[in-house]
């Protein structure tokens, strides 16, 4: 899982450690059908992603959350079309 981020020196694999580490733990299992983090606390924790998805249902009354959560959106739009644009090539 860290080959993909690790440079070719394989020095600084310590720096992705916890991020590979949330990734599996909120990726669900095929042999469960849940995620760790749903099994162990019965829901997955909030990610900038979910986030996004909710804003779409109701509005925060936090400024900060609220900027954040519109980036996220903006940046999720411009991820997609790039995406898009890809597949046509």
């Amino acid at each position: 899982m860290l080959r993909n981020y690790v440079s070719y020196e394989q020095d600084d694999w310590d720096h992705y450690l916890t991020y590979a580490e949330f990734a599996y733990n909120n990726a669900v299992q095929s042999s469960t059908g849940l995620s760790p983090f749903q099994l162990l606390h019965g829901q997955n924790p909030e990610t900038p992603a979910s986030l996004v998805s909710f804003q779409q249902t109701s509005h925060t009354q936090v400024p900060t959350a609220q900027n954040l959560i519109d980036k996220m959106d903006s940046l999720l739009k411009i991820a997609t079309t790039n995406l898009q644009k890809a597949q046509q090539h």
